[in-house]
């Protein structure tokens, strides 16, 4: 998945629930004094500490498993004015509460273990490893309070070189963190939000990253690199989802992954294409790519197939009737099944959760307590969702915006009083048939 300064991280499903798992040398990690901290972080789940959910240990390497919810490191992201404003509050919060109701000094902040998901939620590895003189890592050189205040007032500056753009009321904010005397952490916390006038972060519903779909993952490792592949299925049953997810496994096993959408995403700027494309083309673009590579693999996907327009579509077609001597694969995507199906591709149809399934990822969303407490909503959900995992979300999503469910202390209730509300539950319905149409 990818190489941190800690260690090489991976994803790994268990019991329907995908894993971050980081592989760490011993020397990075000190068991027994995360064992004795681990109280005082368990308590900060709901301000954004993203905490362990197994450690192993094995040949000298700690294998530390997080739940996994889309979150990308920062770094990789673009960060506009809002973002880094929610970047701050979140660590301004957590390292304020940190400091002064558990007197924990927090020795550094690495900007690879802070995270932003789908819906903008913010979370954070806490400083659990040992630090390194890394670029990406800021240390707390005093090993104390104004350590700790040095510490967020250069990580704040540090955020802001990432960011492409210049904002006025950053540059403001910046000058009075280098130039104002601060007596404690929770000072900066204050400046923060007196200097920006976006809301508090509010509780979001996190998007999981439930897939259920062994056989078809284990369909497409069985061809890739032999044969084609057509995934085809109704909108937001899941077909993005998952090769999204696949291309962390097709990152592994060594494959070039190319996203076309049309033809001009598949040729670089100084390869001239001609109105009439032909084989030949591709096999200079492929010459030009297979530089310095010697185990050369290529995957091309193709999103909304159905949709690209009729040149590419021909390109494409004239490609796949022919053999390479390399492993490659097209993978496209569609909402419609084939017209034409040929002996070199592998077609997988993708099809709506059943029951069974619709549970298992309301489990991950709302917990299993809560279905223990509230079983009828699998019910519910699964009636109006038709089993699209695409819709479950949304589903869950308006009941929250609508009140029918709502987070409270970390957890969510569910109120079905609401339901008898009859401007609301029309609201419901007309927004989740919206959807549906989509």
């Amino acid at each position: 998945m990818r190489e941190t300064t800690f260690g090489k991280e991976y994803l790994k499903i268990i019991d329907n629930k995908t894993f971050r798992v980081r592989v760490t040398e011993s020397f990075f990690f000190q068991y027994e004094r995360y064992l004795k901290i681990l109280k005082t972080l368990e308590s900060l789940n709901e301000f954004g500490i993203i905490l362990p959910e197994k450690i192993e240990y094995d040949n000298e390497n700690y294998y530390i498993n997080f739940e996994y919810w889309n979150e990308v490191p920062i770094t990789e992201v673009e960060i506009s004015e809002e973002i880094y404003y929610n970047i701050l509050y979140t660590v301004f919060d957590i390292v304020d509460r940190l400091t002064h109701s558990s007197n924990i000094i927090i020795p550094y902040i690495y900007l690879e273990d802070i995270f932003i998901d789908e819906t903008n939620n913010i979370t954070m590895i806490p400083s659990i490893f040992i630090p390194v003189n890394n670029e990406k890592i800021i240390i707390n050189n005093k090993k104390n309070e104004d350590g700790v205040i040095d510490l967020l007032i250069n990580f704040s500056v540090k955020l802001y070189d990432l960011m492409n753009k210049q904002y006025e009321r950053i540059d403001n904010f910046i000058n009075m963190l280098k130039n104002e005397t601060f007596e404690c952490v929770h000072d900066l916390y204050n400046l923060l939000t007196n200097s920006f006038d976006y809301k508090n972060k509010k509780e979001k519903i996190r998007v999981p990253h439930f897939i259920n779909r062994a056989f078809e993952r284990d369909k497409i490792l069985k061809v890739i690199g032999k044969k084609h592949i057509y995934i085809y299925g109704n909108q937001r049953v899941g077909k993005t989802r998952l090769i999204n997810f696949m291309e962390f496994k097709f990152k592994e096993l060594g494959y070039t992954i190319i996203k076309a959408y049309n033809i001009k995403d598949l040729f670089p700027g100084d390869i001239i294409v001609p109105e009439t494309l032909n084989v030949f083309y591709f096999l200079k673009l492929i010459d030009l790519m297979k530089t310095n590579q010697e185990d050369f693999k290529l995957i091309i996907i193709v999103d909304d197939y159905q949709e690209i327009d009729i040149k590419f579509k021909n390109f494409i077609e004239d490609i796949m009737s022919k053999n390479f001597e390399f492993p490659f694969s097209f993978i496209l995507v569609s909402h419609i099944p084939p017209a034409i199906k040929f002996d070199n591709t592998e077609y997988i149809e993708l099809k709506p959760f059943g029951m069974k399934e619709t549970e298992i990822l309301l489990k991950i969303l709302l917990s299993s307590t809560f279905l223990k407490k509230y079983p009828e909503i699998v019910d519910i959900v699964y009636n109006i969702s038709e089993g699209y995992p695409g819709n479950i979300f949304q589903i869950i999503k308006d009941l929250v915006m609508l009140k029918i469910i709502k987070i409270e202390d970390g957890k969510y209730e569910f109120y079905p009083e609401n339901l008898k509300d009859k401007k609301i539950i029309d609201l419901a319905v007309e927004k989740i048939e919206g959807y549906l149409k989509i």
